[in-house]
């Protein structure tokens, strides 16, 4: 199961500077993993109870979460894009993905599936 948060692909995905070339995730990027992380949260605890009247007994365990938001194109100095990754990258349990990376991927996909065998 993977749990999706979808912001729109003008989110901006950081922050104004901190300091130093610090540059926090948005408000938006913020919000969007923590609504993610309470979907996954409540999922969890009702799991057992939205399928216990089910024929087959199915198991949760741990969904994955997504968040896609902003684009790359936004990251415009190698301070911003180092920071953009530091912190995408230590979120645990969610993949934050940007929308030219997430249709890069797709491209990819079915560039690979069009391919004779």
């Amino acid at each position: 199961m993977i749990l999706i948060e979808i912001k729109t692909p003008l989110t901006k995905l950081l922050g104004s500077a901190y300091r130093d070339d610090v540059f926090p995730l948005s408000r938006d990027v913020s919000a969007a993993v923590a609504q993610v992380l309470r979907y996954r949260q409540t999922l969890t605890r009702s799991f057992d109870n939205v399928t216990s009247e089910l024929s087959r007994q199915l198991t949760l365990g741990e969904p994955r979460c997504v968040v896609i938001a902003g684009d790359s194109s936004e990251l415009t100095t190698q301070s911003m894009k180092e920071n953009f990754e530091l912190q995408r990258e230590r979120i645990q349990g969610v993949t934050i993905i940007t929308y030219d990376e997430l249709f890069l991927r797709l491209n990819k996909l079915v560039t690979l599936l069009e391919e004779p065998f």
